[in-house]
């Protein structure tokens, strides 16, 4: 299997690995779950959270570079 380098990076938080994944496709799935995790982990007062991510596929494969955001709303 190919081997990625995940990063995600918040205001608040980071996280960085190498994983295996089948497709470039897969690992970008999981990257978003991930980085919607590390969002919600997150202790803030803004409704609206965003997570800046990156899939490289090792050594010098394809690259995605991707925004995951979260909006919280209040509904009375």
């Amino acid at each position: 299997m190919p081997t990625f380098r995940v990063a995600i990076v918040d205001g608040a938080a980071s996280a960085s690995s190498l994983e295996e994944h089948s497709t470039i496709e897969e690992a970008k799935d999981r990257t978003i779950r991930a980085a919607l995790s590390l969002l919600l982990k997150v202790r803030t007062k803004e409704n609206r959270r965003t997570a800046t991510c990156e899939v490289a596929e090792m050594p010098h494969g394809q690259q995605l570079s991707f925004q995951v955001t979260l909006e919280l709303k209040d509904f009375i």
